[in-house]
């Protein structure tokens, strides 16, 4: 699912992460947005709903597959918002309804990410 446009956007976009995208795992790992247990019609639906997203997510994905502490796992989940933040920024202005509607999305992924994340996230042995 990833590709080399998606790099080079958030690496222009000065997305937190962008370069975990350039990781040897991170084409196996990134699906786009959902956990990997999600089906797959699930999975296309909520990554065709909210294609602004996609980005966010992957770089997401590789937080949780590089794993570490619970900070880093709280830390990791903030940076899921702060990125949908300046994603949402980026692609909409600010009378853009779409705009407000991608920040309350990505505000109810965080704290979903926040509730059940954990289930995901790779801890330090």
């Amino acid at each position: 699912m990833l590709n080399e446009k998606q790099i080079f956007t958030a690496e222009k976009l000065c997305l937190s992460g962008a370069y975990l995208l350039r990781h040897h795992d991170a084409k196996k790992v990134c699906n786009g947005i959902g956990p990997e247990w999600f089906p797959p019609w699930l999975r296309l639906l909520i990554n065709t709903l909210c294609p602004a997203l996609i980005l966010v997510a992957q770089i997401h994905d590789m937080r949780y597959h590089l794993g570490g502490s619970c900070s880093d796992r709280r830390a990791a989940d903030a940076e899921f918002m702060a990125n949908a933040l300046i994603i949402a920024e980026a692609k909409y202005k600010y009378f853009m309804p779409a705009k407000w509607l991608i920040e309350w999305i990505a505000l109810k992924m965080f704290r979903l990410l926040r509730l059940a994340g954990n289930t995901a996230w790779r801890t330090d042995a």
